[in-house]
C-alpha cells in the first residue's frame, strides 16, 4: 500500500438557470453541496476535512460546512458548503 488515492474534483457540472417550478422555489433547503474530492479510505477524507475547516476558520470571508459521505464502492467523499448564516452576508454585500 504505497502512497494515497484521493484525488480533488474541479467545479461541478451542475447546470444553472433551469426552470424551476413555483413548488421548489417554495422549499426552503440548504444551499447544495459541492463535490471537494474523492478519496479511499475513511482516514484521507477526514484528514482533508481537518484540512478545510483548518482554512475556513482561518478565512475571514468564507465559513464552511463539511461533510463525508460513503459511496457504494466504497470511496469516501467530501463534499462542502457555505454555511448558512455566511450565505445571509454574501447575499446581502
Amino acid at each position: 500500500m504505497g502512497g494515497t488515492c484521493c484525488w480533488v474534483v474541479g467545479p461541478s457540472a451542475q447546470t444553472k438557470g433551469f426552470l424551476m417550478s413555483e413548488e421548489t422555489k417554495e422549499h426552503k433547503q440548504g444551499k447544495p453541496w459541492k463535490l471537494e474530492a474523492v478519496c479511499d479510505t475513511y482516514d484521507e477524507a477526514f484528514h482533508l476535512v481537518q484540512k478545510i475547516t483548518e482554512m475556513s476558520a482561518r478565512s475571514e470571508n468564507k465559513k464552511l460546512e463539511t461533510k463525508i459521505k460513503r459511496k457504494a464502492n466504497d470511496k469516501f467523499v467530501v463534499k462542502v458548503r457555505v454555511k448558512k448564516d455566511e450565505r445571509k452576508t454574501e447575499s446581502g454585500a
